[in-house]
C-alpha cells in the first residue's frame, strides 16, 4: 500500500516557543501512524521563496494523512485546551451551521428578510469586540505581500463580467438557438 506524506514549510522565529508546538504536533502525528521523517537541515531553493524550515511527515498510508488533514487540524488546535472549552468550542462549530438556516428561514418566514440584518449585524459586532477583548493574538511568523497586480485584475475581470451580465438581463432582444 502506498504510503501519505505531509510536506511542512515554516519559518521558526521563536525557537523556544515552537519546541513546545511540535512536541505536540509529534503526539497528535503519531496517534494517525505518522512520524518525521526530515526536519529542518540544510537546504537550497533555487527559484521562488523559501521558508526557514522543511518538515516532511510520513504516514503507513494514503488515507491516515488525508484523515488528519481533514480532521485531525481541529485536534492540533484543541491541544492543550481544557476539555469543558474544547467540548463547548465543538457544540458550537457543530450546531451553529445546523440551526442557523433554520433560524434565518423562520425570521424570513414569520417577520421580514430585513430581520436577518437586524439580528446578525449586532451578533457580528457583539463577537468582533468579544475576540478584540478576549482571544490572544498571535504572532504572523510569514506574510505573503499583497498581489496588487493581481487585485486590479480581478477587479477589472469581474466587473467585466458583471456588466455583461446586467446588459444581458436587460436585453429587450431575446436570441433563439434556431432561426425561424
Amino acid at each position: 500500500m502506498a504510503k501519505g506524506y505531509w510536506i511542512g514549510r515554516v519559518d521558526v522565529k521563536n525557537e523556544e516557543g515552537y519546541k513546545p508546538y511540535a512536541a505536540a504536533n509529534a503526539a497528535i502525528f503519531k496517534k494517525f501512524g505518522g512520524r518525521f521523517v526530515i526536519r529542518a537541515g540544510k537546504f537550497e531553493c533555487p527559484e521562488g521563496t523559501a521558508r526557514s524550515r522543511n518538515v516532511v511527515i510520513e504516514f503507513l498510508d494514503y488515507a491516515a494523512a488525508l484523515a488528519l488533514q481533514q480532521a485531525g487540524c481541529f485536534a492540533i488546535v484543541l491541544e492543550g485546551v481544557p476539555l469543558e472549552l474544547a467540548r463547548t468550542i465543538t457544540a458550537v462549530t457543530v450546531i451553529a451551521p445546523a440551526t442557523a438556516p433554520v433560524i434565518g428561514g423562520v425570521l424570513i418566514t414569520v417577520l421580514s428578510w430585513h430581520w436577518i440584518f437586524l439580528v446578525n449585524v449586532p451578533f457580528g459586532i457583539f463577537a468582533f469586540v468579544f475576540g478584540l477583548l478576549f482571544l490572544p493574538r498571535a504572532e504572523v511568523v510569514y506574510r505573503d505581500p499583497f498581489d496588487t497586480a493581481g487585485f486590479v485584475f480581478a477587479l477589472t475581470a469581474w466587473s467585466g463580467v458583471a456588466a455583461a451580465a446586467s446588459r444581458a438581463a436587460a436585453s429587450p432582444r431575446r436570441r433563439t438557438a434556431c432561426p425561424g
